[in-house]
């Protein structure tokens, strides 16, 4: 190490290394901590100018009110047909072209569809939540309770219904369904859902991941600085020895 020291020209090395490894350290931790703030790439400079930020249009909720005995009536035929996969084809007209993807009548028919099911024999009974209201789409949470005995656990389902004109007349659509929750269901007592809002366990704040990497730049460039001024007081002391200073 004394060797490696003894020149000026090896020092002044370790001592730009340090410093460049000290920028690179504030570098990320700036870029960690300001990585979202960049301009809109939308917002080019060579435009001369700045685009508006376009901001999308709130749907305004309303209340289900009125309309409630109607999607619950579609939502439970949805249910007692294409969930339980009794009586396929007569769920065919409550579903949208989205949900249908694209199948005919006659494939709908075969129950080879698109839609998650739940075992009959498993079925105890259902209670539904309106989660969502908008003036032509609605949300549901269907929690399907199995009976006392049943493999199948308690689950929950995410609906979404649609309003979509026929002819002269609105009418509301299955537009999806998708699983929103399982757990073990017990009929006579609340189900443990782990559906949507629920954390499914605690998540890193950014803290936890910056610490890592700034012990790891520290030392960087506090390991090359330590070696520098322990060879440089060595120096310094040698030479007062030397000299009587």
């Amino acid at each position: 190490m004394r060797r490696l020291l003894a020149s000026r020209r090896r020092r002044r090395r370790i001592i730009g290394l340090t410093i460049v490894a000290a920028l690179a350290a504030g570098a990320t931790v700036i870029g960690l901590f300001y990585s979202n703030t960049a301009d809109n790439p939308d917002n080019s400079a060579a435009s001369g100018r700045s685009r508006p930020l376009y901001i999308p249009r709130q749907e305004k909720k309303v209340p289900v009110g009125p309309r409630l005995p109607e999607i619950k009536s579609v939502a439970a035929k949805f249910f007692a047909t294409a969930v339980i996969r009794q009586n396929v084809d007569q769920s065919y007209d409550l579903v949208a072209p989205q949900l249908r993807e694209g199948e005919t009548r006659a494939q709908w028919k075969t129950g080879a569809i698109p839609v998650v099911p739940y075992p009959a024999g498993d079925l105890s009974f259902t209670k539904l939540s309106v989660t969502y209201s908008y003036a032509s789409r609605v949300g549901l949470i269907i929690g399907v309770f199995p009976k006392a005995n049943a493999k199948t656990p308690y689950e929950a389902f995410s609906m979404e219904l649609t309003r979509y004109k026929r002819g002269a007349k609105y009418r509301w659509l299955v537009d999806s369904w998708a699983p929103a929750g399982i757990g073990i269901g017990n009929p006579n007592g609340p189900p443990r859902s782990t559906g949507p809002g629920v954390p499914s366990g605690a998540t890193l704040g950014r803290i936890w991941i910056l610490l890592p990497i700034v012990f790891l730049l520290s030392m960087i460039v506090m390991i090359p600085g330590g070696l520098f001024l322990r060879g440089w007081r060595r120096e310094r002391n040698a030479r007062r020895r030397i000299i009587g200073l």
